[in-house]
């Protein structure tokens, strides 16, 4: 589901530990991550399982709302590198929720920002994974440029 780098027993892996909150490196997922700021009341040092019962809580509410779509779109603001969206797409597809598009939006994804390039990488697995999945993923510097594209589309 990811390229051809990327063994099935990977693939089957990846797709089960988002299933059950847990988090398989392979050559697909080893430059996405998450906020680990000790500081932050999400962070998994502070509230081990904060992460988990929202991601939980968030795709029973979309499967809810998505079950009579043909199609769903997903933004996320802020996305940063992306963990957190890979695991509630993954989740999201598994409970059959038919996702057709992505839009991520961090002003990080700007090539001119410092720390750009381990977000590019972050973005070129994530786009590889979800677009071998038919998935269109588009990618925005900053909420102006999202909206524009948004307004462009409509």
């Amino acid at each position: 589901a990811s390229g051809p780098q990327v063994s099935e027993h990977d693939v089957l892996e990846v797709q089960r530990a988002c299933q059950t909150g847990d988090w398989h490196v392979c050559v697909a997922t080893d430059c996405l991550a998450e906020c680990s700021a000790p500081t932050c009341s999400c962070s998994r040092s502070m509230n081990p399982t904060c992460r988990e019962s929202f991601l939980k809580a968030v795709v029973e509410r979309v499967v809810d709302a998505a079950k009579f779509e043909t199609q769903v779109t997903y933004a996320s603001i802020g996305a940063g590198l992306l963990r957190f969206d890979f695991s509630f797409l993954e989740c999201c597809l598994h409970a059959g929720v038919p996702v057709g598009a992505v839009h991520l939006v961090d002003n990080r994804y700007d090539p001119d920002t410092e720390g750009h390039a381990c977000h590019r990488v972050a973005l070129a697995q994530f786009a590889a994974w979800f677009g071998d999945r038919n998935i269109d993923v588009f990618v925005h510097p900053s909420v102006e440029k999202f909206a524009f594209h948004a307004r462009k589309t409509d």
